[in-house]
Protein backbone atom coordinates (compact mmCIF):
# COMPACT_ATOMS: atom_id res chain seq x y z
CA UNK A 1 0.00 0.00 0.00
CA UNK A 2 2.79 2.34 0.94
CA UNK A 3 4.74 1.33 -2.14
CA UNK A 4 1.70 1.99 -4.33
CA UNK A 5 1.18 5.41 -2.75
CA UNK A 6 4.85 6.27 -3.21
CA UNK A 7 4.69 5.34 -6.91
CA UNK A 8 1.54 7.43 -7.33
CA UNK A 9 3.17 10.45 -5.70
CA UNK A 10 6.25 10.09 -7.88
CA UNK A 11 4.06 9.83 -10.97
CA UNK A 12 2.09 12.94 -10.00
CA UNK A 13 5.30 14.83 -9.25
CA UNK A 14 6.76 13.79 -12.62
CA UNK A 15 3.65 15.00 -14.43
CA UNK A 16 3.76 18.33 -12.58
CA UNK A 17 7.42 18.77 -13.44
CA UNK A 18 6.74 18.02 -17.10
CA UNK A 19 3.79 20.44 -17.11
CA UNK A 20 5.97 23.08 -15.48
CA UNK A 21 8.73 22.59 -18.03
CA UNK A 22 6.21 22.62 -20.87
CA UNK A 23 4.56 25.79 -19.56
CA UNK A 24 7.93 27.47 -19.12
CA UNK A 25 8.97 26.58 -22.67
CA UNK A 26 5.64 27.83 -24.04
CA UNK A 27 5.92 31.11 -22.12
CA UNK A 28 9.51 31.65 -23.23
CA UNK A 29 8.66 30.86 -26.84
CA UNK A 30 5.73 33.28 -26.71
CA UNK A 31 7.65 36.13 -25.10
CA UNK A 32 10.76 35.63 -27.24
CA UNK A 33 8.94 36.32 -30.50
CA UNK A 34 10.54 39.02 -32.62
CA UNK A 35 7.46 39.67 -34.76
CA UNK A 36 4.50 41.87 -33.89
CA UNK A 37 1.92 39.84 -31.97
CA UNK A 38 -1.22 38.44 -33.55
CA UNK A 39 -4.31 40.65 -33.60
CA UNK A 40 -2.48 43.97 -34.01
CA UNK A 41 -3.64 46.28 -36.79
CA UNK A 42 -2.48 49.71 -37.94
CA UNK A 43 -5.14 51.78 -39.70
CA UNK A 44 -7.15 48.53 -39.82
CA UNK A 45 -4.37 46.80 -41.76
CA UNK A 46 -3.29 43.50 -40.20
CA UNK A 47 0.38 43.58 -39.17
CA UNK A 48 0.29 40.65 -36.75
CA UNK A 49 2.86 37.86 -36.98
CA UNK A 50 5.24 39.82 -39.24
CA UNK A 51 8.39 41.86 -38.59
CA UNK A 52 8.43 45.64 -38.23
CA UNK A 53 10.23 46.00 -41.57
CA UNK A 54 7.67 43.85 -43.39
CA UNK A 55 4.85 45.72 -41.65
CA UNK A 56 6.28 49.07 -42.75
CA UNK A 57 6.51 47.90 -46.37
CA UNK A 58 2.92 46.67 -46.22
CA UNK A 59 1.66 49.95 -44.78
CA UNK A 60 3.56 52.06 -47.31
CA UNK A 61 2.15 50.00 -50.17
CA UNK A 62 -1.44 50.42 -48.96
CA UNK A 63 -1.42 53.93 -47.48
CA UNK A 64 1.08 56.10 -49.36
CA UNK A 65 -1.07 56.47 -52.48
CA UNK A 66 -4.03 57.51 -50.34
CA UNK A 67 -2.00 60.21 -48.61
CA UNK A 68 -0.53 61.49 -51.86
CA UNK A 69 -4.03 61.98 -53.30
CA UNK A 70 -5.06 64.29 -50.46
CA UNK A 71 -4.93 68.05 -50.89
CA UNK A 72 -5.64 71.38 -49.25
CA UNK A 73 -7.21 74.34 -51.05
CA UNK A 74 -6.37 77.92 -50.08
CA UNK A 75 -8.97 80.53 -51.11
CA UNK A 76 -9.74 84.21 -50.60
CA UNK A 77 -10.31 87.44 -52.59
CA UNK A 78 -10.75 85.60 -55.91
CA UNK A 79 -7.59 83.64 -55.23
CA UNK A 80 -7.43 79.87 -55.22
CA UNK A 81 -4.51 77.48 -54.86
CA UNK A 82 -4.59 73.70 -54.47
CA UNK A 83 -1.70 72.06 -52.66
CA UNK A 84 -0.99 68.35 -52.66
CA UNK A 85 0.18 66.82 -49.41
CA UNK A 86 3.41 65.93 -51.20
CA UNK A 87 4.11 69.66 -51.77
CA UNK A 88 3.45 70.32 -48.09
CA UNK A 89 5.89 67.59 -47.09
CA UNK A 90 3.19 65.65 -45.23
CA UNK A 91 4.06 62.03 -44.45
CA UNK A 92 2.62 59.17 -42.42
CA UNK A 93 4.45 58.56 -39.15
CA UNK A 94 4.97 54.84 -39.69
CA UNK A 95 7.83 54.54 -37.22
CA UNK A 96 5.81 55.75 -34.23
CA UNK A 97 2.83 53.53 -35.09
CA UNK A 98 5.10 50.50 -35.54
CA UNK A 99 6.82 51.25 -32.24
CA UNK A 100 3.42 51.17 -30.50
CA UNK A 101 2.50 47.96 -32.31
CA UNK A 102 5.74 46.22 -31.40
CA UNK A 103 5.56 47.22 -27.71
CA UNK A 104 2.25 45.38 -27.28
CA UNK A 105 2.93 42.35 -25.07
CA UNK A 106 6.43 43.51 -24.24
CA UNK A 107 5.97 45.78 -21.22
CA UNK A 108 5.37 44.95 -17.58
CA UNK A 109 5.55 41.66 -15.72
CA UNK A 110 5.40 38.25 -17.38
CA UNK A 111 1.75 37.88 -16.38
CA UNK A 112 0.92 41.36 -17.71
CA UNK A 113 2.61 40.59 -21.03
CA UNK A 114 0.83 37.25 -21.45
CA UNK A 115 -2.54 38.79 -20.58
CA UNK A 116 -2.09 41.57 -23.15
CA UNK A 117 -0.95 39.12 -25.83
CA UNK A 118 -4.01 36.94 -25.17
CA UNK A 119 -6.43 39.90 -25.10
CA UNK A 120 -5.09 41.39 -28.34
CA UNK A 121 -5.10 38.02 -30.10
CA UNK A 122 -8.77 37.49 -29.22
CA UNK A 123 -10.13 41.05 -29.30
CA UNK A 124 -7.76 42.83 -31.65
CA UNK A 125 -6.00 46.17 -31.29
CA UNK A 126 -6.01 48.95 -33.90
CA UNK A 127 -3.45 51.75 -33.91
CA UNK A 128 -4.04 55.04 -35.75
CA UNK A 129 -1.23 56.62 -37.75
CA UNK A 130 -0.42 60.25 -37.09
CA UNK A 131 0.93 62.47 -39.85
CA UNK A 132 4.21 64.38 -39.87
CA UNK A 133 4.08 67.98 -41.11
CA UNK A 134 7.17 69.55 -42.66
CA UNK A 135 7.41 73.02 -41.12
CA UNK A 136 9.96 74.20 -43.71
CA UNK A 137 7.63 73.37 -46.59
CA UNK A 138 4.68 75.03 -44.88
CA UNK A 139 6.69 78.18 -44.09
CA UNK A 140 7.91 78.39 -47.69
CA UNK A 141 4.36 78.10 -49.04
CA UNK A 142 3.10 80.76 -46.61
CA UNK A 143 5.92 83.06 -47.71
CA UNK A 144 5.25 82.44 -51.40
CA UNK A 145 1.49 83.14 -51.13
CA UNK A 146 2.15 86.21 -48.99
CA UNK A 147 4.50 87.67 -51.58
CA UNK A 148 2.19 86.77 -54.47
CA UNK A 149 -0.84 88.52 -52.95
CA UNK A 150 0.93 91.49 -51.37
CA UNK A 151 -0.31 94.87 -52.59
CA UNK A 152 1.53 98.01 -51.61
CA UNK A 153 -0.64 100.92 -50.49
CA UNK A 154 -0.56 103.98 -52.77
CA UNK A 155 -1.85 107.48 -52.01
CA UNK A 156 -3.94 109.38 -54.57
CA UNK A 157 -1.91 111.82 -56.67
CA UNK A 158 -2.66 114.86 -58.83
CA UNK A 159 -0.16 115.91 -61.47
CA UNK A 160 -0.29 118.74 -64.00
CA UNK A 161 1.11 118.00 -67.40
CA UNK A 162 0.72 119.68 -70.79
CA UNK A 163 -2.16 121.79 -69.58
CA UNK A 164 -4.05 118.86 -68.01
CA UNK A 165 -4.46 117.55 -64.49
CA UNK A 166 -3.75 113.84 -64.21
CA UNK A 167 -5.42 112.19 -61.21
CA UNK A 168 -4.33 108.78 -59.90
CA UNK A 169 -6.70 107.14 -57.44
CA UNK A 170 -5.42 105.82 -54.18
CA UNK A 171 -4.84 102.09 -53.87
CA UNK A 172 -5.62 100.26 -50.67
CA UNK A 173 -2.86 97.88 -49.73
CA UNK A 174 -3.29 94.34 -48.52
CA UNK A 175 -1.06 91.81 -46.83
CA UNK A 176 -1.73 88.18 -46.03
CA UNK A 177 -1.97 87.45 -42.33
CA UNK A 178 0.90 84.94 -42.35
CA UNK A 179 0.48 83.77 -38.76
CA UNK A 180 -3.20 82.98 -39.28
CA UNK A 181 -2.51 81.29 -42.61
CA UNK A 182 0.19 79.12 -41.08
CA UNK A 183 -2.04 78.12 -38.16
CA UNK A 184 -5.05 77.35 -40.37
CA UNK A 185 -2.89 75.43 -42.82
CA UNK A 186 -1.62 73.12 -40.11
CA UNK A 187 -5.18 72.50 -38.92
CA UNK A 188 -6.45 71.94 -42.47
CA UNK A 189 -3.78 69.31 -43.13
CA UNK A 190 -5.25 67.16 -40.35
CA UNK A 191 -8.62 67.02 -42.08
CA UNK A 192 -7.83 67.82 -45.75
CA UNK A 193 -9.94 70.99 -45.56
CA UNK A 194 -10.14 74.35 -47.34
CA UNK A 195 -8.22 77.30 -45.87
CA UNK A 196 -9.77 80.77 -45.95
CA UNK A 197 -7.18 83.52 -46.36
CA UNK A 198 -7.14 86.43 -43.93
CA UNK A 199 -5.80 89.83 -45.01
CA UNK A 200 -4.55 92.89 -43.19
CA UNK A 201 -5.53 96.08 -44.99
CA UNK A 202 -2.98 98.87 -45.14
Amino acid sequence: MKRSLKISLISILAVLILLGIGSSLFINKTLDKTNIYSGVKIENIDVGEISKDDAKSKLEKELDSNLESKEVEIVGNDYSKVLKYEELGVKNDYDNALKQAYEIGREGTTLTKLKEIYDVKNNGKNIDIEIIKNSENVDQIVKSISEELHIEKKEATINYSAGNFIVTDDLEGQAVDKDTLRKNLYEAINHSQTVELSFNCR
